[in-house]
């Protein structure tokens, strides 16, 4: 499952209710292209804790859009909407983690945030943890969780769930009959959960 961090915007994407002063003009300027025009309006929403904004920014400055890429800002401004609950922020942050880019190294703190991501809908956070728990070399192996991450990645309408679906089924031939059971079992609740923590939600980017 391959991640795509530059993405396009409507209007829909970003709230479901009025727009912020500035928000409208940061669109459309950003589906032009116009990526300069598009940060000059979104940080001072951003600065005044947006989290769309935030992570848009962060997107911006990871992909050199509207200037020069500069991972430290794009880590910046993922990690201010990452512990605001955003999910694409969260995962973007893990792989800032995970690489080394803009900030120190640290695969811990890079599964933390794939983790959170997980837990906040994230299909490709799901897989990339879901993977991490099925290999002792970075986490310490949980068949069960495991399976029950690849699974909730595998049912989501996104480009990889297949790839997902594959990696659960791969796990599964050395599992018993049981802990799939309690595997599936908990990806079915935590599905309920989520469905009901989300309802009415913002519709997130």
């Amino acid at each position: 499952m391959r991640h795509h961090r530059l993405i396009a915007l409507c209007a829909a994407l970003l709230t479901a209710g009025p727009l912020w002063s500035g928000q409208e003009e940061g669109i459309a300027a950003y589906n032009k292209k116009d990526y300069a025009t598009a940060m000059k309006e979104f940080r001072p929403l951003a600065e005044a804790g947006d989290t769309q904004a935030q992570l848009l920014m962060g997107l911006m400055y990871d992909n050199g859009l509207g200037g020069q890429r500069d991972s430290a800002l794009a880590f910046h401004w993922y990690q201010q909407a990452a512990e605001q609950g955003v999910a694409r922020a969260q995962f973007n942050l893990g792989q800032l983690y995970e690489a080394g880019d803009g900030v120190a190294r640290d695969l811990e703190l890079a599964l933390r945030w794939f983790a959170k991501a997980a837990d906040n809908g994230f299909a490709e956070a799901q897989y990339r943890y879901g993977l991490a728990l099925s290999d002792d070399a970075l986490l310490a192996r949980d068949e069960i969780a495991a399976y029950q991450w690849l699974s909730l990645a595998a049912v989501q309408p996104v480009e990889g769930a297949a790839q997902a679906a594959a990696a659960r089924d791969r796990l599964a031939r050395g599992m018993s009959v049981k802990d799939i059971a309690t595997a599936q079992h908990r990806a079915e609740q935590w599905l309920k959960q989520h469905q009901a923590k989300t309802q009415g939600k913002k519709i997130e980017i």
